[in-house]
């Protein structure tokens, strides 16, 4: 049997920055109202997600194998999680198993070579 395994995590957003824009002039005087609120995010994986993307890898280095990581954040991401019925991230699929509490150890019993 091939050894097939997906991660799923969800990426979250960051505010990195926030700021208000000056006011434009159009020539005569300010105009407040065309300042804007602009708000910059930075995607970033949880810990639990980025843990268990470390150990998906290490293991796959280990054996030689190769894993599919999918973002539930997306809209592919989501709608692929729920054809597999995940509801929480982060989750294995090793060999159409679904492993929600991911350890070396554990992923390594599971693994048909």
């Amino acid at each position: 049997m091939t050894n097939q395994i997906e991660v799923y995590v969800r990426k979250k957003k960051q505010i990195v920055r926030q700021y208000v824009t000056p006011p434009v002039s159009d020539g005569y005087q300010h105009h407040a109202c065309m300042s804007k609120q602009v708000t910059e995010y930075e995607e970033v994986l949880p810990d639990a997600d980025n843990q268990a993307l470390r150990i998906v890898d290490q293991l796959a280095t280990e054996v030689g194998l190769h894993f599919k990581v999918y973002d539930v954040a997306t809209l592919a991401g989501k709608l692929r999680a729920k054809s597999r019925g995940i509801t929480k991230t982060p989750t294995v699929i090793l060999n159409g198993e679904k492993i929600e509490n991911i350890s070396v150890e554990f992923l390594k019993s599971k693994i048909h070579i």
